[in-house]
């Protein structure tokens, strides 16, 4: 849900409605969801109790969050990460009340231990399959932005020079 939530307001609801409310929903989705998607990549790549990886990617997630929110050279990095591997690129806008998104990142670690006791319970194949499309999906969602052609990010539209 968090990811098409993620999808669908950064590719329909910013050029619908293109503001603050679109930028701060985009902050909330990222928050929740780069936790768990760290998390998820860890189980992958590591034998790492699942408590331990919604730990790190915690930690991550608010880091790299805090990061991109405060830093000019972080936020120009991911900008042009982003574009040369064609994911948006896009320019990043921030303000300080962006970083109340990081009280999604508790949310985030309480879902995954929820999901850590189910899984617990016994494998689903479905569970499963379905987990790697998020995972996936989600991976390029949180990189990935389309701003509308006159977007310079949140907030009221950038108006072009020469009366247009």
């Amino acid at each position: 849900g968090g990811v098409c939530l993620l999808v669908v307001n950064d590719h329909q609801f910013k050029r619908a409605f293109h503001n603050v409310f679109t930028g701060k929903l985009s902050d909330v989705a990222i928050c929740f969801l780069l936790p768990l998607l760290v998390s998820a990549v860890l189980g992958l790549v590591s034998d790492w109790p699942g408590r331990r990886r919604l730990s790190v990617g915690a930690a991550v997630a608010t880091l790299v969050f805090t990061m991109l929110e405060l830093s000019d050279l972080a936020g120009e990095l991911f900008v042009r990460a982003t574009s040369a591997l064609s994911l948006g690129g896009g320019a990043l806008t921030r303000d300080p009340t962006d970083l109340l998104a990081l009280a999604a990142v508790p949310l985030a670690v309480a879902y995954g231990r929820r999901q850590l006791m189910r899984a617990e319970a016994g494998t689903n194949v479905w569970r499963t399959a379905t987990g790697v499309l998020v995972l996936v999906t989600g991976s390029v969602a949180l990189m990935a932005s389309d701003p509308a052609p006159d977007e310079g990010g949140c907030g009221a539209p950038q108006r072009r020079r020469g009366g247009v």
